[in-house]
């Protein structure tokens, strides 16, 4: 059974994937949701075989943003057919599995971090039944200030961002999230929460109670996860600063970045998160 990694966008993410990914018995691989949009089609089947895993491959390889995995059709097929699975899950794994081996790696924990995950909660507890959640939450008011730093007009990709940078808008969002990830906490036993702030101010306690909430144990390696950085070099357009390591100090950002007005406006907006999240309102 997979584990999920969801956040708000410009929460650090990113970085927190690195940093499991550089666990030696943990893969997290870049984003890509094929897990959930290929699962009405391949849940619950009557029988998996050669035929399903050669279309299930087919389909993978397809996917958006799978080109930039580095693994062939060819590997992705070797993986499943390699495990025999007997189930949807046992498929998606498989794929974790492959993008493993490419790596040079031997997990046998995998996890996914995807944004678009965040709409689509349910449908992880229902396709993936017991998997275990990490959210990850970060300060709305410096999510804020990283959306209006990106500059999209410089970014060339397809798979560009488009984020907002109205602070009421984003205020919004970041509310609607932050609201659903904690019910999803209240009533799910399966999740853990953590804090952006906390991980980048004590990194090793706080990844060591994420990996014994995966039944793994701390490796001093995980905090050099930026010499492991696996980002498809395309996404370090907007993904530049998870080539650096740990940086405490980048917290309050919005104190110097946003206009006291712009505040004011957020506060407003998410000052029931802010406060449920225990930030302090200016």
């Amino acid at each position: 059974m997979p584990f999920f990694v969801l956040a708000n966008p410009r929460s650090g993410s990113s970085m927190f994937r690195l940093m499991l990914n550089a666990h030696s018995n943990i893969t997290v691989p870049p984003e890509s949701g094929f897990a959930l949009w290929y699962a009405d089609m391949y849940y619950g089947l009557d029988r998996y075989d050669q035929k399903v895993y050669e279309s299930f491959a087919d389909d993978v390889f397809r996917a958006k943003k799978f080109d930039m995995w580095g693994v062939s059709r060819d590997q992705l097929l070797k993986a499943i057919i390699k495990n025999k699975p007997k189930s949807y899950i046992g498929m998606v794994d498989s794929i974790y599995e492959a993008y493993a081996r490419v790596k040079g790696k031997e997990s046998t924990i995998f996890g996914d971090k995807n944004n678009y995950y965040i709409e689509h909660i349910d449908l992880i507890e229902e396709y993936f039944p017991d998997s275990k959640i990490i959210f990850l939450f970060r300060d709305g008011r410096d999510v804020a200030v990283s959306y209006k730093n990106i500059d999209q007009g410089k970014i060339n990709s397809n798979y560009a961002p488009k984020l907002s940078k109205d602070v009421e808008v984003i205020a919004e969002e970041w509310s609607e999230n932050v609201r659903k990830f904690l019910s999803v906490v209240e009533r799910n036993e399966n999740t853990i929460a953590v804090k952006y702030e906390e991980l980048i101010a004590n990194p090793k306690s706080e990844l060591s109670r994420v990996l014994n909430f995966l039944g793994e144990r701390f490796e001093e390696k995980t905090l050099r996860f930026h010499e492991f950085n696996d980002e498809p070099k395309e996404f370090l357009q907007w993904k530049s600063k998870t080539l650096e390591g740990v940086d405490a100090q980048n917290v309050n950002k919005y104190k110097k970045y946003l206009t006291s007005q712009e505040v004011k406006k957020f506060n407003r907006i998410a000052e029931r998160e802010l406060l449920a999240l225990e930030y302090e309102i200016d």
